[in-house]
């Protein structure tokens, strides 16, 4: 058996001729020739139809100065697959608004985590590997009611966020992302809104307005104009 395992390992390279180990290992060389890494082979996932690279993730994320280490797992609830960020950091400096930024502007959508959680220190097993399974029990979910609802047109809205996510909204300040929605529910929530205020939508909106107050703020804006113009 580890005769076969080592095989699998050991290929000869078809370029040099020359025995070569295969360690799993996913990188890209930089124009100065030098090798940057990018993740494991065997951090692959594929994630509502798309192949991801759960090191790419990390490796972007851990570029951000107040992130000390981070892990990139994908968790499931409710019969969906979320992208959860776990991150130990500077607490002072935690920014997650600009963390979102700033991994937005090098990472496709699909790749951009769903739920950022801080950790005080991340399990190790004897090893000194993680230990995924017991990082998998901590909740990625905040119930914080912060930010509660203020008027009808942020509870309409909540409302649809509610329907369109599958569970209920308790902070108008919380991000669409970071409460669950990726861009399929953006699509959907777009549609939803645009109905219930007769106006052409679009996902670009939802993530433009991440949050249920923002969207109100905004709404309340476009009829106020309409009312002046009627005037």
């Amino acid at each position: 058996m580890v005769f076969l395992m080592l095989q699998k390992k050991f290929v000869i390279c078809p370029s040099t001729g020359q025995l070569s180990y295969l360690s799993g290992d996913l990188v890209h060389i930089r124009e100065d020739g030098h090798y940057k890494f990018r993740g494991r082979k065997d951090l692959q996932v594929k994630l509502r139809g798309l192949r991801i690279e759960l090191g790419e993730i990390e490796e972007t994320i851990r570029e951000v100065s107040f992130v000390k280490d981070i892990v990139v797992e994908v968790r499931e609830e409710v019969e969906e697959q979320w992208l959860v960020a776990y991150i130990r950091c500077d607490t002072e400096s935690w920014d997650e608004i600009g963390l979102r930024s700033y991994i937005e502007k090098r990472l496709p959508s699909y790749m951009i985590p769903n739920f950022f959680v801080q950790m005080d220190r991340f399990p190790y097993l004897e090893n000194g590997k993680m230990n995924r399974r017991q990082l998998s029990l901590v909740p990625f979910r905040s119930n914080n009611d912060f930010g509660g609802i203020h008027d009808k047109w942020e509870q309409v809205i909540a409302n649809i966020w509610e329907d369109v996510l599958g569970e209920k909204v308790h902070s108008a300040t919380t991000a669409f992302a970071s409460a669950g929605g990726h861009s399929l529910l953006a699509i959907r929530l777009a549609n939803l809104l645009s109905a219930e205020f007769q106006l052409s939508l679009t996902h670009g909106f939802v993530f433009l307005y991440p949050t249920i107050r923002k969207q109100a703020d905004y709404l309340k804006r476009i009829f106020q104009r309409m009312a002046r113009r009627i005037l």
